[in-house]
């Protein structure tokens, strides 16, 4: 079973899965918003081409730990997720991913923009491969 993560912005979500041993993250195309709506059919329509047992999405903090517009923006979000689905939906700590996103892309030699997305589906990766290691650290010996 696999772990989906979102990286969930204003333009953007950034997508990205996990393999089904839960070791790496793989990044998805990433899904363009348009409507609270359209964005939440389009994360069910993906659901149903794979197997996940959970959903983490990246939660905005400020560098002092504390709420901001957009970490509500997510929350909410994630609970209307939450009601759409069968499934937990975990919220985890993302500060900083875009920035090591961008930075990535650029010692890459990629342009480091956020046009279509691409520092989007890479935080995405980010966030996923973040959790995973919580999780490893969390349990050991699974």
């Amino acid at each position: 079973m696999r772990i989906l993560a979102l990286d969930v912005g204003d333009v953007y979500i950034g997508v990205a899965v996990s393999d089904p041993l839960g070791i790496t993250a793989q990044a998805l195309p990433t899904i363009k918003r348009s409507s609270l709506e359209e964005d939440l059919q389009k994360i069910v329509d993906l659901l149903s081409t794979m197997e996940v047992k959970e959903i983490v999405i990246g939660l905005p903090r400020t560098l002092k730990g504390t709420s901001s517009v957009q970490t509500e923006k997510v929350q909410e979000f994630a609970q209307k997720l939450k009601e759409k689905l069968l499934l937990p939906v975990t919220l985890f700590d993302e500060r900083f991913t875009t920035k090591i996103a961008l930075r990535q892309l650029h010692s890459g030699n990629k342009k480091p923009s956020r046009k279509k997305g691409l520092a989007d589906r890479v935080a995405a990766v980010i966030i996923l491969q973040d959790y995973l290691h919580f999780l490893k650290l969390r349990n050991p010996d699974v």
